[in-house]
């Protein structure tokens, strides 16, 4: 890399530090691609902020500008953007708007490119580097946190660029994560891109000993961060660790040990892991994995996370057919580690795990609390297609770290969505992320009720729902104590007067359901 050497700035003082410019770097492409993979079971992971709620929750200005047909990016031309294309594009700048807080003004110059391999959905980095000091350390920084830090919001016209595929003929252009087996869905690219260019992608390379030096151009050897006199790390690759704790910065650069850790391998094999604070708050403690595989991959080694181990996570090497992933979930985190501030409120309650499992008697649910505080409790939701939910039951909250776990006795048969709702005394209220299941509905589970116990009014879920269907209340004894019929899948029932104990219910012809009325 050859950075255009740029007069030195000024220091221009920010409330927490001092930063001065010392020289500019245009990438000649995306340093970043991102393939499809096979599809591997359904999943819909929806944003933080709820869709409904996105243009009032706004806390940074993020503007797209559609490129013209005709225009060119990286030495593709430009095609008309289809209208679905551009909703879906917005949408996804709408959830990083929601999720960072800055005073700047973002824009991204988005291709609907021709000409791209089949294989790639799309690319996308930031527009400039800049090398920045704080009077310690000297670091590459992409351009849009580079306006932040240098408190400079007119330094560059544009921030990141973009380029999609727009020869697909696999996209889904909803933004409910309602896609097919056979489709790709375009929102979930376009924030994977976005979050590129915000700042998850690191410099490295591996020395092929031929041709443009990589690095030094002695064979073999892998580097990080770009040459300016001497080689500056980026600010990515300052959060890097390898798997004895030590920084990636610590290590000789560039060298054969840095090109060993790039190429580790993958899952447990994998010797890179992101590991600032702000990522092991939100991974349980823990750094979280990167994506090297054995065999270097120029635009998905490094600045990923291990598909193996972050297979639901917005920023993995590749996006499977059938999947949308709508949180950038730890990529959040990097990036507020980066020094992006965060613009959502913080929850009472620190998430370390959520997942769910099959078991012989039902889907096992178990998530497990750091840290808890005005924390009321949990109500646990299921849904059959991740957009229409239920709640089926309340766990309240313990007031300190600890591991929950809810046996689900009527799961539907087939895949299963499941969130937890968590609920403050005061009211307030979050979601958690979403997790999925395939249940082979031993019991054969199609009806779901919320609470139990009960007191008053019982919400009834039907899933098998296509006509009027009666159900019955009865006591431990047999006796009939209510009787109604569901005239849609979901309803709420008003209960007469019934001592306390234990009844049964029973829609239809579907097996009959225990709960306790208090």
């Amino acid at each position: 890399m050859k950075p255009v050497t740029l007069l030195t700035a000024g220091l221009l003082a920010l409330s927490f530090s001092l930063y001065a410019q010392l020289d500019e770097w245009t990438p000649p492409a995306p340093p970043c691609r991102l393939p499809p993979a096979p599809f591997d079971g359904y999943l819909y992971v929806p944003p933080p902020v709820e869709p409904a709620q996105l243009a009032a929750r706004q806390t940074a200005t993020i503007n797209v500008n559609f490129l013209p047909a005709g225009a060119a990016r990286f030495g593709y031309t430009c095609a008309d953007w289809p209208a679905e294309a551009e909703t879906a594009m917005a949408y996804a700048a709408s959830i990083w708007g929601s999720l960072l807080s800055t005073g700047s003004t973002i824009t991204i110059d988005a291709c609907w490119a021709t000409g791209m391999a089949a294989g790639v959905l799309g690319s996308a980095g930031a527009s400039n580097y800049y090398l920045l000091t704080d009077g310690v350390n000297t670091t590459w920084y992409p351009a849009a946190l580079s306006e932040l830090l240098l408190n400079n919001f007119s330094l560059l016209s544009v921030e990141i660029q973009a380029i999609f595929n727009s020869e697909r003929t696999d996209w889904y252009f909803g933004t409910d994560g309602n896609l097919d087996f056979n489709e790709i869905d375009f929102a979930t690219v376009a924030l994977h891109e976005l979050g590129h260019g915000l700042g998850f992608a690191g410099f490295e390379d591996i020395d092929d000993g031929s041709g443009a030096a990589e690095c030094e151009g002695i064979v073999d050897e892998g580097c990080y961060g770009a040459k300016s006199g001497i080689w500056y790390p980026d600010i990515y690759s300052r959060q890097v660790e390898d798997n004895n704790g030590d920084p990636l910065t610590d290590i000789s650069n560039p060298s054969l040990t840095v090109a060993s850790l790039l190429t580790s391998g993958v899952g447990a094999n994998g010797e890179l892991f992101l590991g600032n604070a702000s990522v092991l708050s939100g991974n349980g403690g823990n750094p979280a994995r990167l994506y090297t595989p054995a065999t270097y991959a120029p635009g998905s080694t490094y600045s990923h996370f291990d598909q193996s181990t972050f297979g639901s996570e917005l920023m993995k090497p590749a996006l499977n057919f059938g999947q949308a992933i709508h949180d950038p979930g730890l990529a959040l985190n990097l990036l507020q580690g980066l020094g992006w501030p965060i613009g959502v409120t913080v929850l009472p309650v620190t998430w370390i795990s959520f997942d769910a499992r099959e078991k012989n008697d039902g889907v096992l649910l178990r998530w497990e609390t750091g840290a808890e505080v005005n924390n009321a409790g949990f109500e646990i939701q299921r849904s059959k297609d991740a957009v229409h939910w239920v709640g089926i039951d309340f766990i309240p909250g313990r007031g300190e770290a600890a591991v929950y776990e809810y046996l689900d006795l009527s799961s539907y048969k087939g895949l299963n969505y499941y969130r937890l709702l968590q609920v403050d005394f005061d009211g307030r209220s979050d979601l958690s992320k979403t997790v999925s299941v395939y249940s082979h509905n031993r019991r054969g589970g199609s009806v779901g009720f919320f609470p139990n116990p009960v007191q008053e009014e019982l919400a009834i879920a039907y899933v098998n729902f296509s006509e009027p269907t009666p159900f019955t209340i009865t006591n431990l004894l047999g006796q009939e104590t209510y009787r109604g019929v569901l005239s849609s899948p979901a309803e709420k029932v008003g209960l007469p007067p019934m001592p306390s104990g234990t009844y049964w219910l029973k829609v239809g012809q579907e097996a009959a359901l225990p709960f306790v009325k208090l």
